[in-house]
């Protein structure tokens, strides 16, 4: 199954074994997951030139972030409530749209993108059923006061 990302996020595959599906959905979120909460991570990112953050988001945003969206609706607290789960994504659209753009022109580190780059990102980590600290355990929006990669300073 080397089909790449896009194949690997394909829910339309009937001949699959039921089991199969599961494990390639399951690694596929993680991995969406993983992509876009690398950005919570202050410290992970600043290990990265512009340039390498730059590409990194707009691989999460072209090659997860749609993966991602899709998925949030198959939650099990949310598959027989259709309703709620259009209403969730329609309030995330507006994520989408700051993190594709952001990826669009590039990242400046230290701009309002930044701070609105982290917003749209834990927005979306949470609809997706993620539990994230808040900013008061620590300087790591990812990890809190537990981040396992090295601080600055």
């Amino acid at each position: 199954m080397s089909a790449g990302p896009r194949g690997v996020y394909d829910f339309g595959r009937v001949d699959e074994n039921p089991v199969d599906r599961q494990v390639r959905m399951a690694r596929a979120t993680t991995e969406a997951l993983n992509a876009l909460g690398f950005f919570l991570c202050s410290s992970a990112t600043r290990m990265l030139g512009a340039d390498e953050l730059d590409r990194a988001l707009q691989h999460a945003a072209r090659d997860h972030l749609p993966f991602l969206l899709r998925a949030i609706p198959r939650r099990a607290d949310l598959e027989a409530r259709p309703n709620l789960a259009r209403r969730i994504l329609a309030g995330l659209e507006g994520d989408r749209r700051t993190i594709t753009g952001i990826a669009e022109r590039g990242l400046d580190r230290g701009s309002p993108d930044e701070a609105a780059l982290w917003q749209a990102v834990r927005n979306i980590l949470v609809a997706a059923g993620v539990s994230l600290p808040t900013q008061a355990e620590g300087p790591c929006q990812l990890h809190g006061a537990t981040c396992p990669v090295p601080q600055e300073g």
